[in-house]
């Protein structure tokens, strides 16, 4: 087994973090821990080069975390690189600086929903000189400028391809050295991501505005954090104030699936605001209870890209499975009404009649979906033996009524 030398600290001449900016493993060392494997003949430059490259990062302000920087003489191919304590490179990607995007990204200690302004940092503390120039072509031409929102999916290695990843770390670099040229380094730990963002289009010599298609972003009004798994088993865990949890699957990603993760975040937190809106409305006596099973349940979501879009459901009351904010909609009404248990099969029809009615109301027109909802819900209840105990309730009215609405 390879043996290492791990090295906590380093005196050194210098003041590294102002009081209060980041943790420090020593009195005048970094946070962060440096292995090097002992068959490196050369670790104290090793060593050094690192400090050299984090000094202007480090004498800035920006706090930085505990991390670990693992420095070996070969990396085998099935080894990971990055994650989320540590950094795995050679001695030939210290000497080279590839490897400092991603120590510096990992090593800023920022809520991993301002990853893009880890970039913007990097770029601006590590002499990282981005050409504007495929930028502005990239923001003129793409039809879809989502990424304008800064929205966490666009700088995770998992949900994008490496070509789509450098060119949206020359996004966040650009913008944020922008900001701090002109405003400084505490303004962009501050602002929000909207804040600046048509007067550095302006700068780039672009002239439309954007104007983010979601009207709540994630993060204001809507509270809601974002955060990597412990166990890898997740690229995104998205928690709302709704008190649903979003779980993001790995399968494979592209720059297109994060603004349609976007677009499922937003309307899903919208349609289960409406549906608690529209029962304080027009059944206000339930509406304390509805809500407080929504808030008690915990309820963990899966967006699952393997499924059908028209597919979902619901597992021990609060875990929902889907790909679609429609159908979500529809499963969430069963975990704030709950199907009865103890009033008979027959019942059911009920809690799916309303879950159909409910998880529609947010939208304006009789839509196809609710049509084909509807008829299914209609088809399981004409197969229900158990109907007979539901007074003034006739087969022959439904199907009736089934020719002449559908």
């Amino acid at each position: 087994m390879r043996r290492f030398i791990t090295l906590i600290t380093l005196a050194l001449a210098f003041v590294l973090i102002p009081p209060g900016c980041g943790k420090s493993v020593g009195p005048s060392g970094f946070p962060l821990k440096i292995t090097v494997s002992e068959t490196l003949e050369n670790r104290n430059e090793l060593i050094a080069k690192v400090y050299d490259d984090l000094k202007a990062l480090h004498k800035s302000g920006i706090p930085v975390r505990e991390y670990r920087l693992n420095i070996e003489e070969t990396i085998q191919d099935h080894e990971t690189r990055n994650n989320i304590d540590r950094l795995l490179c050679t001695e030939g990607d210290i000497f080279s600086g590839e490897y400092l995007m991603s120590l510096t990204v990992r090593y800023i200690d920022l809520d991993l929903r301002d990853t893009w302004k880890k970039y913007a940092a990097y770029a601006y503390f590590c002499d990282a000189e981005p050409d504007p120039g495929p930028v502005k072509e990239y923001l003129l031409n793409e039809e879809n400028k989502d990424i304008l929102s800064m929205f966490v999916g666009y700088w995770l290695p998992e949900f994008n391809s490496e070509e789509e990843l450098k060119r949206n770390s020359a996004v966040a670099e650009l913008y944020g050295k922008y900001i701090i040229d002109n405003y400084g380094v505490s303004e962009l730990l501050t602002c929000a991501a909207k804040d600046y963002v048509n007067e550095w289009l302006s700068e780039l010599g672009i002239t439309y505005s954007f104007s983010d298609e979601y009207a709540y972003e994630i993060g204001e009004p809507i509270t809601a954090t974002f955060t990597y798994t412990e166990d890898y088993n997740y690229d995104l865990i998205v928690r709302t104030d709704q008190n649903i949890t979003y779980y993001i699957t790995p399968p494979e990603y592209d720059g297109k699936d994060v603004s349609r993760l976007r677009e499922f975040l937003f309307n899903s937190y919208v349609h289960v605001d409406k549906i608690l809106q529209y029962i304080e409305k027009e059944a206000p006596d339930y509406y304390e209870r509805t809500k407080d099973n929504l808030l008690s349940a915990d309820v963990r979501m899966y967006f699952d890209r393997t499924m059908l879009t028209a597919w979902g459901g619901v597992t021990m009351g609060t875990e929902i499975r889907s790909r679609s904010y429609e159908v979500f909609a529809h499963e969430i009404v069963h975990v704030i009404i709950p199907v009865s248990t103890d009033t008979g099969t027959a019942h059911r029809w009920r809690f799916e009649g309303i879950a159909s009615y409910l998880g529609y109301v947010w939208d304006n027109t009789f839509s196809e979906a609710l049509l084909a909802s509807l008829r299914r819900n209609v088809e399981r209840i004409l197969k229900d033996p158990d109907l007979s105990d539901l007074p003034g309730f006739e087969k022959s009215d439904i199907n009736i009524s089934l020719k002449e609405d559908i």
